[in-house]
């Protein structure tokens, strides 16, 4: 019997259209979203990420602070020339995850969907990020 109801399940599954405004995948996708809640909480995820992404790097400054007292109280000009240097790298770095992470934001909250009518446009979008 749980064969039969799964061969209906598949069949029906694929009766369905994949796009259209009503009676279709993307439809039934964009209304239990909205029934769950999907972009408040997606919302929520994305600003969890940057909070930790913002601890991260203050961890980063507060540890990098303290190799850079660490290294003054050793007076060594090559210890000193080398923490300029891996500081310098660290804030190339950051900036590239920075901006990394503002590019997945931003195509995530905005990207190209396909209307009924084979146009696309551009609508929140309901994928994941990170």
């Amino acid at each position: 019997m749980l064969k039969n109801s799964l061969d209906y399940t598949i069949l029906f599954f694929y009766s369905i259209p994949a796009l259209g405004e009503t009676n279709s995948h993307e439809y039934l996708f964009k209304t239990s979203g909205e029934y769950i809640n999907f972009e408040e909480t997606n919302e929520e995820i994305q600003a969890l990420q940057a909070e930790i992404a913002q601890l991260r790097s203050d961890l980063l400054d507060a540890q990098m602070e303290t190799v850079s007292v660490q290294v003054a109280q050793s007076q060594s000009p090559e210890s000193d020339s080398q923490l300029k240097l891996i500081q310098k790298e660290l804030k190339v770095a950051q900036e590239n995850l920075i901006q990394t992470s503002t590019q997945v934001s931003d195509s995530t909250a905005t990207t190209p969907t396909s209307t009924s009518n084979g146009k696309t446009s551009v609508g929140t979008s309901n994928a994941g990020s990170y």
